[in-house]
């Protein structure tokens, strides 16, 4: 995984999956999912995979029903290149401090409509409305009102375990 911003270094590893697709096609960047050899995560990966995608797909007809428009106004632009990527992160021990230049994953922006998240470990931070840092909690999401779990083209960082020194 890259470091996104310059001067910062990224301490994160991903796997990352798509529709299964049986040729390489370098004209759309999409191709077969590369898989482990390990028991059993193939089937449970992508059984999250499909239980996500289906989630999307009604969180899209939510959207449109929300603004009083068409059921399928968003829907109906999703296709087999369109549709989502899941990521798994792992943030690795390492012994770099914990400072603004040695972070878990660089702060950026998704380019999705809907990111869904699910954190085992604390370090996620996202901006809120007033552009300030706010930690979020690990668990998962619930009625405890973790509403920023669900964020809509929020900007994100990853600080590793533990929050950045200054930072709430």
């Amino acid at each position: 995984e890259p470091a996104y911003q310059p001067g910062t270094v990224a301490f994160v590893e991903s796997f990352d999956i798509g529709p299964e697709q049986e040729h390489l096609d370098l004209a759309n960047h999409v191709g077969p999912n590369l898989w482990p050899v390990v028991p059993g995560f193939r089937e449970a990966v992508w059984g999250c995979y499909e239980v996500l995608e289906e989630l999307g797909d009604r969180l899209l007809v939510a959207l449109a029903e929300m603004l009083e428009l068409e059921r399928d106004t968003f829907s109906r632009w999703r296709g087999p290149l369109s549709r989502s990527q899941m990521r798994l992160l792992r943030y690795p021990e390492n012994d770099a401090p914990l400072d603004e230049i040695n972070v878990g994953i660089s702060a950026h922006t998704d380019f999705e409509c809907f990111t869904l998240m699910y954190q085992t470990a604390p370090g996620l931070q996202v901006k809120n409305v007033h552009d300030e840092w706010v930690q979020l909690p690990a668990g998962p999401p619930g009625p405890s009102g973790h509403a920023e779990r669900v964020r809509a083209r929020g900007k994100r960082r990853g600080v590793g375990p533990g929050a950045l020194p200054g930072r709430p």
